[in-house]
């Protein structure tokens, strides 16, 4: 590439054009003197021939005697007498001058060889310009032949070139004046045509320099010419078209930035050599980078040989076959493991970069969902089989005749009302489930007093406590964890929060051994909300299973859960009528340190006391 300092158009319009318009006048006025010059040349000749005639007929009709040779000298030197420019010469056939009219005849050499005097001799009109042996001036010479006293002589005419018409010097030299006078004016010229035209390209400059610096409602005044007038409304034109692109383009980037950037999906933009270009926050919390790992390459950032594996194999196939996907388990920043499926496919093949997209969707979710509907589907099947099952067997064993056993017959059929009872609790439980998670449930909420929600609660499951000496204790705190004796109130649904509490004291009285305790503790908290937690003495839960407990059908001892008679879906159903309230709730251990359970549960609100 040339590295040369382009040239700016004031030269090409003053320099460039001033020098060739300048150039071509001065030619023009070269060749035209010249022309001229060989217009007076032939014109001399004309007039010179017209002299010679003039002449030769005079020296023809003079008489010379012996003594002519003189004669003819001073009638020439007579003849020239009134131009000294204009000479006449005689010549015989031997070259000899007989007679000029500015030199001596007797002084001057021979002119044989002169090319007029060729000419002339031979019968022709000879013509000639050269420099004069004499004057040294370049002269123009006409001559012609006759006959004097039957010799043959002849007749030549000569005037310098410079003076042989009167007003050729002065022609050439006011000329030259004339050709300098146009040049300047020619250059003024130049140099206000050149200001003229710089004029509205300097402000065409201006406008660029403001568009490129965002300017883009600048509007270039500029009145003439009319092309420059065009040029600077199809300018701005394209100046509101660069301005409206900037903008639509402006919002597709922010629209896609926030669409790359909110995306649920883990999206990685990376080059060719596996050099992250951009990643969205979905795999900045998947990946939890560092600053200095989002511009480092894939493979530090992943660290997961199958991931890399497959985007090296994808990126080795056409676009067209980049439709491959993979399942993966990566474990994250704190060892919990994420199932992933993983896709990539190339969003830019243009040679100066390539890039491509690795898109991870976290299906883990799913995959629970997945396998806690094969629990529920397997647990309600084994759920329902059992009681179904043993009563199928009680009634065929009735049939096969053990009704004709009266005692036999009320132990089987008391059986059977036990397990149609178990089967009826669970059918009503799935039902109550079914209809806290449908879409669009709403719960009817009311101001209740909690000492008399909390109260009845507990008289419902007073009886089995009472049969195993387990005490239930309820106690009201402030929001300093201060005993107190008033009771609050809150916006609840009271049949729904008494389900609640009943669920959790009767699961505390079938797990805790004889001779427990029972406590209940209601605390209002800042900001404004109530905390609920009821503890027992029991065996407590094991800590693995602290967050699994709240799933369907999931019992931490399955054969003793269903000595007790439950159906595995009260907490569930516990959970989610919390949740429905707004709530939270957790099971963890007790905070005195001794063995037992604790749920805790929140509810948010304004909290009145009474």
């Amino acid at each position: 590439m040339s590295t040369s300092k382009p040239i700016r158009i004031w030269f090409y319009l003053f320099g460039i054009n001033g020098f060739v318009i300048c150039a071509g006048f001065l030619i023009f006025i070269i060749i035209s003197l010249k022309i001229l010059e060989h217009s007076i040349v032939l014109q001399t000749q004309q007039n010179l021939q017209t002299f010679s005639y003039a002449i030769r007929q005079l020296l023809i009709a003079e008489s010379f005697n012996n003594c002519e040779d003189e004669r003819i000298d001073n009638l020439v030197k007579l003849l020239a007498a009134h131009d000294p420019s204009f000479r006449i010469t005689i010549i015989n056939e031997n070259g000899t001058v007989i007679g000029d009219s500015d030199a001596n005849p007797f002084d001057m050499e021979n002119h044989l060889s002169r090319q007029e005097v060729q000419a002339a001799l031979n019968g022709d009109e000879g013509y000639a310009t050269r420099q004069s042996s004499v004057s040294r001036k370049k002269v123009i010479y006409y001559a012609i032949p006759f006959i004097i006293n039957s010799q043959r002589v002849v007749l030549r005419l000569s005037m310098p070139l410079a003076s042989n018409v009167l007003f050729f010097s002065s022609i050439k030299q006011d000329s030259i004046f004339a050709a300098l006078l146009i040049v300047c004016v020619i250059m003024i010229l130049s140099v206000a045509v050149s200001r003229r035209i710089m004029r509205p390209l300097t402000e065409l400059r201006n406008a660029a320099f403001r568009y490129r610096n965002g300017e883009f409602s600048y509007c270039p005044n500029i009145e003439d010419p009319y092309e420059f007038v065009e040029l600077s409304h199809d300018l701005k034109r394209m100046a509101l078209t660069i301005e409206n692109n900037i903008e639509d383009i402006s919002r597709r980037r922010d629209y896609f930035e926030s669409v790359f950037a909110h995306t649920a999906e883990s999206l990685i933009v990376f080059s060719r050599d596996l050099q992250i270009i951009e990643l969205n926050r979905a795999a900045c919390r998947l990946f939890a980078p560092s600053p200095s790992e989002k511009s480092r390459s894939l493979i530090s950032l992943i660290r997961n040989t199958e991931i890399i594996d497959f985007v090296h194999k994808i990126m080795m196939q056409p676009l067209s076959e980049q439709d491959e996907e993979k399942e993966i388990i990566l474990q994250d920043q704190t060892n919990a493991e994420h199932y992933l499926l993983v896709r990539c496919s190339t969003i830019s093949s243009d040679n100066a970069q390539e890039c491509f997209l690795l898109m991870l969707t976290d299906v883990t979710r799913l995959k629970q969902l997945e396998q806690i509907r094969k629990d529920f589907v397997a647990n309600v099947s084994h759920e329902l089989k059992t009681p179904v099952t043993s009563i199928k067997g009680f009634i065929e064993t009735l049939l096969d005749g053990a009704l004709n056993d009266k005692k036999t017959a009320r132990h089987f059929l008391e059986i059977a009302e036990q397990q149609t009872g178990r089967l009826i609790n669970i059918i009503s439980d799935l039902l109550t489930l079914s209809q806290l998670e449908q879409n669009g449930f709403i719960i009817r909420t009311q101001t209740i007093q909690l000492r008399i929600a909390l109260e009845e609660a507990i008289q419902i499951c007073l009886p089995a406590a009472q049969q195993k000496h387990i005490k239930i204790h309820l106690s009201f705190y402030d929001s300093h964890g201060h005993e107190k004796k008033e009771s609050p109130s809150a916006s609840l649904n009271e049949g729904l929060f008494i389900q609640v509490v009943e669920n959790i004291i009767d699961n505390a009285v079938k797990y805790c051994p004889s001779h427990s305790c029972i406590d209940i503790g209601v605390q209002q908290t800042e900001p404004p909300g109530i905390l609920i937690w009821i503890e027992d003495t029991g065996p407590g839960i094991p800590d693995e299973y602290k967050t699994r407990v709240f799933e369907r059908f999931f019992r931490v001892d399955k054969g003793r859960s269903r000595e007790t008679g439950g159906t595995g879906l009260g907490l569930s159903i516990v959970r989610h009528i919390v949740e429905l309230h707004g709530g939270t709730i957790q099971a963890m251990s007790r905070k005195d340190g001794m063995n037992g359970a604790r749920f805790e549960m929140f509810f948010p609100g304004t909290i009145n006391s009474i």
